[in-house]
């Protein structure tokens, strides 16, 4: 599946949302989604602090187990209560970056999804980083620093 900017933008405002709204303990606002987005589809949300970029969480899905949106927003509560991290608080908020990588199977796929060449290497890097840093990754995959459109509050 190949996905368009304004498909990308949705994507990070979708998690963004759900991230606001999963810490401030309030329901999401609706949003329209495209049928893309009704399909099964995988994506991780990680979050940054700003300006540092230290990871502050980092949840999603690389299978397509869930509609694409049930994807997004599951990831996007999971990375603010990371069992790595202690959980989000909402004085947070204004300076967490929130990004939205949608992936592939493979390398190719992951490049030609995120529009990033190289990203699912620095994918890889970025997964050996928090090892090293005895940080344990979570989930089924892990977290792209740079495959996905980033946003701040």
């Amino acid at each position: 599946m190949r996905y368009s900017d304004a498909d990308g933008d949705l994507a990070v405002r979708l998690a963004r949302e759900a991230v606001d709204a999963h810490v401030e303990g309030r329901e999401m606002r609706p949003f329209a989604v495209p049928k893309p987005f009704e399909e099964r589809g995988g994506a991780f949300v990680t979050l940054y602090v700003h300006p540092s970029t230290e990871l502050r969480g980092c949840i999603g899905y690389p299978e397509p187990f869930f509609p694409l949106v049930k994807s997004i927003v599951k990831g996007a509560e999971g990375a603010a209560v990371d069992p790595r991290f202690p959980p989000l608080e909402a004085r947070e908020l204004d300076r967490v970056v929130v990004e939205v990588s949608l992936h592939g199977a493979s390398a190719e796929t992951h490049d030609r999804q995120t529009r990033v060449e190289g990203s699912f290497d620095r994918l890889l890097a970025n997964l050996q980083e928090m090892l090293a840093r005895g940080r344990r990754p979570y989930g089924r995959g892990g977290a792209s620093r740079d495959g996905g459109r980033a946003s701040p509050r």
